[in-house]
């Protein structure tokens, strides 16, 4: 991918985030991660704001996940799976 291809990838990216979290009133902020190896790209979005002092929101904000937790430890067993890294029959 070229540099202006990805300058134009990430801008799209961001103003359709951005556009989401205004359109739904029930949502007042988002934080999206983009990650690839291949493609050599690591971009964290934020956009909203806080909750306390109506802030704007940054990739550096603190986020309580609580039971989210659960399905990203179940992503990153599918993930180790889906590499041959670990099997399921192995885990009982």
């Amino acid at each position: 991918m070229t540099k202006k291809t990805e300058n134009v990838v990430y801008e799209r990216i961001r103003s359709k985030l951005k556009k989401m979290v205004r359109k739904n009133k029930d949502l007042k902020h988002a934080l999206l991660l983009v990650h690839s190896d291949k493609l050599k790209i690591h971009w964290k979005f934020a956009c909203g704001i806080t909750g306390v002092k109506h802030a704007q929101i940054s990739e550096d904000n603190p986020y309580h996940i609580a039971s989210i937790g659960k399905t990203f430890t179940s992503m990153l067993v599918a993930k180790l799976f889906e590499k041959g890294m670990i099997n399921y029959d192995e885990m009982k």
